[in-house]
């Protein structure tokens, strides 16, 4: 095939640069979509998340789900209804599919051994091979960029983010600046009686529960949100540029979400949950405490509860000066 390779082959080296200058796997999906959309012959472009609810490797729509990962986008869940999704999931190679209009779409399958398995899709109007070209050699790029900050980044079981990329996370959350009314939350969720599970039907079995757990978690909070391993049973969640109000909806569906699952074999489980408001004046180990203090009055007033810390700060408060009192 003949290729003119001077055209756009400026911009195509300008962005394998940029790929491989971006600091985090986010920054990494948000680069390439805004790269694709900057080409003259790519009217929109967006980047796919999937997740599965089954194992099986033809899947049907209702067990699969879409997040499109653009940050215009970021809080969007689809079920298959964007066009040739579930074909591209299927199918070994590019798909193309007709949008009417003089209009294409070509959609590309991007795998990755710790991550989520994404999809990226560009639509435009007769694009050219060489511009067909220029997508899946920037897309290849994309695929070896984001497999190397998903085994940096992750968590080998649940794919969630891990403990070492929390606190850099946490400083970048508090500092940004929001509109009025909007916030960010530091959520701690553990599985309630989690060493029964593992005493009771093996580790094994543990790490299929906690495996569930963390993918529910994916469908049920958003891509601006950020969701990590932090230990064993211990999950945090930073819920992002949210109303309070907002925050204590996602937590709570998630609360109910889990407690209405059937985990394999081992059937019911329920999870606990404390979060706090993040203060850009409050340290992000302080603020990691004040869940977790949260976290312990949810547990011991019953668990399969979520409690705000602001709720019970003053109660914590009147503790600390009676327990002074009786040193002395």
């Amino acid at each position: 095939m003949n290729i003119d390779y001077d055209i756009h082959i400026g911009d195509a080296l300008s962005a394998a640069v940029g790929l491989t200058s971006q600091k985090s796997g986010q920054a990494v999906s948000e680069f390439m979509h805004n790269w694709l959309t900057s080409w003259d012959f790519i009217a929109n472009a967006s980047i796919f998340e999937v997740f599965e609810t089954n194992q099986e490797k033809k899947v049907n729509s209702e067990d699969i789900l879409f997040r499109r990962v653009s940050t215009e986008h970021g809080e969007q869940r689809l079920n298959n209804r964007e066009p040739g999704l579930q074909e591209c999931i299927n199918s070994r190679r590019q798909v193309e599919i007709d949008l009417g209009e003089g209009c294409m779409r070509l959609l590309f399958k991007v795998k990755s051994k710790f991550g989520p398995l994404r999809v990226v899709a560009v639509d435009g109007k007769s694009i050219n091979p060489q511009e067909r070209f220029l997508c899946l050699h920037l897309i290849q790029l994309y695929e070896n960029q984001i497999n190397i900050y998903d085994e940096k980044e992750r968590d080998a079981l649940s794919g969630l983010l891990n403990r070492q990329t929390f606190d850099e996370t946490l400083i970048k959350i508090a500092s940004q600046v929001l509109e009025p009314g909007k916030a960010a939350f530091v959520a701690i969720l553990d599985i309630d009686h989690f060493k029964r599970v593992n005493d009771t039907y093996g580790h094994l079995y543990g790490d299929e529960v906690l495996l569930k757990f963390s993918q529910l978690m994916k469908v049920n909070f958003r891509y601006s949100d950020y969701l990590f391993r932090f230990g064993g049973e211990e999950f945090i969640v930073l819920i992002n540029d949210s109303t309070l109000e907002g925050a204590q909806e996602a937590l709570e569906r998630y609360r109910h979400m889990v407690e209405n699952y059937d985990f394999p074999v081992v059937g019911k489980v329920t999870v606990s949950i404390g979060y706090v408001l993040v203060e850009s004046s409050i340290m992000p180990t302080s603020l990691v405490d004040y869940a977790d203090k949260a976290l312990y009055h949810a547990k011991e007033n019953g668990r399969n509860r979520i409690t705000f810390y602001e709720d019970i700060k003053s109660d914590i408060n009147q503790q600390i000066v009676e327990d002074d009192i009786e040193l002395f």
